[in-house]
């Protein structure tokens, strides 16, 4: 029997029928694809989110590698509290350890240490002088209160006590003796005068002692002390020093030690390894309104077989500083990311990337290492 069999005769209602059947075919199709829509738009958005966990975990990871490194390879004033790394769901404490690995580079078992805080007051140094202040009793406490006469000394009881004695100043006065001889003298062939020879002396013909020197280029180059008020303190003493008169012993006593930094330069251009880095230093500079302009402090840290440490200056902070100084180096130079090595690394030295500056760094080993 043929499925046409059943149609009706009639077309108005054949008509009709067909209108129904498309009717529902285009409400299925319009259902497939609204479901359709709604499954895409699903995906989309488990895609976005799931983009948005990973960039999160990324910038997790990527904080607590920076965070790791700064405290145990940033300067000290970008050290942080260890606590800070709760903010990352971490304990230092609780890190996973691999023990066997540090022993095995260690070369000894792994022990727990706990720190010990001492507390109370420290001994003083041995090396210290001693000044002896003795304090003794009258004849009338010496005396024995059963009428026994004076009381004999058994013992003495020392308490040390920590004084300090302000600089003072001494002239020295160097006596040098001449001698003649007087029959020369009678015979008309002239006294035949000699003098003692003066020691060599810091400053040739120059007021200052060593002693003095050292303190002026401690107290300014250590300390951190302005010539200025070392002109103050001096004033104290009814020593009047002019800082002109301050600055030219600086630059006599850098002229008198520069043989010496020149060698030890020599001996850290001899390294395998050298280190670098530069320091912003402000410099006084009367042509722009008594502001200061940036100088840079280069500097060159020699390695273990050359461990010396050497400061260059230069008025800027341009390429030609550092390339001048590694002019004939050609071993290995840990720095950092400044631009300016660039030209170094192309003459044939070979970069080290630093860890502190290089969190995602890649270590190239070559053969030679």
């Amino acid at each position: 029997m043929d499925a046409t069999d059943t149609l009706p005769d009639d077309p108005a209602i054949l008509k009709a029928l067909l209108a129904r059947e498309r009717m529902q075919r285009a409400v299925e199709v319009a259902a497939r694809d609204q479901q359709i829509a709604q499954q895409q738009a699903a995906c989309e958005q488990i895609k976005q989110e799931a983009a948005t966990t990973i960039e999160a975990l990324k910038l997790k990871h990527q904080a607590e590698v920076e965070a790791l490194l700064r405290r145990f390879y940033g300067p000290k004033s970008e050290r942080f509290d260890p606590a800070q790394l709760l903010l990352f769901g971490l304990v230092m404490d609780t890190l996973p350890v691999d023990q066997a690995a540090v022993e095995q580079e260690a070369g000894e078992k792994l022990t727990t240490r706990r720190a010990r805080h001492k507390h109370g007051r420290a001994k003083l140094p041995d090396a210290l002088p001693r000044i002896r202040i003795e304090h003794d009793l009258t004849p009338e406490e010496k005396l024995c209160p059963n009428g026994h006469g004076e009381r004999v000394r058994i013992g003495e009881e020392i308490t040390e006590q920590l004084e300090y004695i302000p600089a003072s100043f001494r002239v020295l006065q160097h006596v040098r003796f001449k001698y003649a001889c007087p029959p020369c003298d009678q015979d008309g062939q002239g006294a035949q005068i000699v003098i003692a020879e003066k020691p060599d002396q810091p400053i040739k013909k120059g007021l200052p002692g060593p002693g003095l020197l050292a303190y002026v280029i401690t107290s300014k180059l250590g300390d951190h002390l302005p010539l200025y008020r070392l002109e103050r303190i001096f004033a104290r003493h009814d020593v009047h020093i002019a800082r002109s008169t301050l600055c030219a012993w600086l630059l006599a006593t850098g002229e008198l030690v520069h043989p010496l930094v020149d060698l030890m330069g020599t001996l850290v251009r001899q390294s395998r390894v050298i280190h670098t880095d530069e320091t912003r230093v402000p410099v006084q500079d009367e042509t722009i309104d008594g502001k200061c302009k940036s100088g840079r402090i280069w500097t060159y840290i020699g390695d273990r077989d050359h461990p010396y440490v050497v400061y260059d200056y230069t008025p800027d902070r341009s390429r030609a500083g550092p390339s001048k100084w590694l002019d004939k180096f050609r071993g290995f130079l840990q720095a950092d990311a400044y631009g300016g090595y660039d030209g170094i690394y192309a003459t044939g030295v070979k970069e080290v990337a630093c860890w502190a500056h290089y969190p995602e760094c890649r270590i190239i080993q070559s053969q030679d290492q």
